[in-house]
Order: C-alpha cells, then sequence, then structure tokens
C-alpha cells in the first residue's frame, strides 16, 4: 500500500512540475524554454507550435517602431515576454545588432557617476492583433561589451506602445496601454517612454 501511495504521489508531483508553467493558460502548458530566431524576433514557440511570445526585439534607432506581427510561422503571437516551461518569467529583452553589443547589467543602488554615465533610450513597439497579454518588458540597465575610454555608458529603456485596432484587449494613447473593457491603465513590467529618468 505505501508502495502505491508513493508510485501516485510520485506521478501527481510530476505532473505538477510539468503543468508549472499554465499561469497563462493552455498556450503556455507546453514551453520548452527555447527560443528561437523568426522575423528578427527571438520566439518562444509552444509545442504544439500554435502560439508563440517574444522574448527579444531588434534595439532600432528612436524614430524605428519594432512591428510585432499578428502571427509568425503560423502561430498566434499572443504575448510580450512570458513564462517558460518552467513557469519562470521571461522579460522581452531589446538586442542591438551591428558592430555594438550591449549586455544586460546588473547593479544594486544607484550607479556611481564617476564610473557610469547614465542614457536612457526609447523603444517603439507596435503590438498586432492577437497579443492580448501578458506584456513582459526589459527596463533595466545595460551597457557595451568591452573596453570604454571613460565613463560606462548605461543605458535604460522606455517603452512607447502603439496597438493594432483589432485588437480585442488593449488600444494605446500616448504610447501607454490602456484596457477596452473598462478603459483601465495597463501595468506592464518594464517602463513607459516618459516615465524614464533624464
Amino acid at each position: 500500500m505505501k508502495r502505491t501511495s508513493a508510485w501516485i504521489l510520485g506521478i501527481l508531483m510530476f505532473f505538477l512540475t510539468v503543468c508549472s508553467g499554465c499561469t497563462q493558460g493552455t498556450a503556455s502548458l507546453a514551453f520548452d524554454g527555447t527560443m528561437e530566431y523568426a522575423d528578427g524576433l527571438g520566439c518562444y514557440f509552444n509545442r504544439a507550435r500554435d502560439h508563440v511570445f517574444i522574448g527579444t526585439i531588434p534595439w532600432l534607432s528612436r524614430e524605428e517602431t519594432v512591428t510585432i506581427p499578428d502571427t509568425i510561422d503560423g502561430a498566434k503571437v499572443f504575448s510580450i515576454g512570458g513564462y517558460d516551461g518552467t513557469g519562470g518569467p521571461v522579460q522581452c529583452s531589446p538586442k542591438l545588432s551591428g558592430a555594438s553589443e550591449w549586455r544586460k547589467c546588473y547593479l544594486s543602488g544607484d550607479p556611481d557617476p564617476t564610473v557610469y554615465q547614465k542614457r536612457s533610450s526609447v523603444i517603439r513597439m507596435h503590438l498586432g492583433a492577437n497579443v492580448t497579454g501578458p506584456i513582459l518588458l526589459d527596463s533595466g540597465y545595460f551597457q557595451p561589451v568591452g573596453t570604454v575610454s571613460g565613463p560606462i555608458p548605461l543605458v535604460t529603456i522606455g517603452y512607447y506602445l502603439t496597438v493594432d485596432e483589432k485588437n480585442p484587449v488593449f488600444y494605446a494613447k500616448d504610447g501607454h496601454l490602456y484596457l477596452k473593457e473598462d478603459d483601465a491603465p495597463y501595468s506592464v513590467v518594464g517602463v513607459y517612454w516618459d516615465e524614464l529618468e533624464e
């Protein structure tokens, strides 16, 4: 009897572990945590390949807009950032292409002005009709990889968001998201463009 109970408990624990990514409904049930690149975007497809969330976007100039399509390879793009197969959050991060490489910088407290030169950058993003949440954006510090003469540039990111008019959940005004249901402001994980420190 004890063996049977232990065996059943083991199976139950296995299924609870496998389903720990269920926080966003069935679309995230089977994400395996592997990012693929498509259309310049870092994508996390579920195993059925019918839903995808965006894990990285290109870091474009202030005047350009990153457009999140309705679908990628036939899969609905349903969130910006999301939850991997273990249920862990994945914030959507910008990736700078070209000669310069940047990396995430983790600091505790305010950056020392004798070491770092703080800057801000705005990323414009247009969300497709299928993006219904969550919106997890990486606004942390980024710094260049390699040797820099003088203070190290330390960039924080703010986001200016627009939304496809066919989106059933969100609309945008002045770069901020709102819920169509009740016109309530939507709190993204991350920083809006006008919340950046100057």
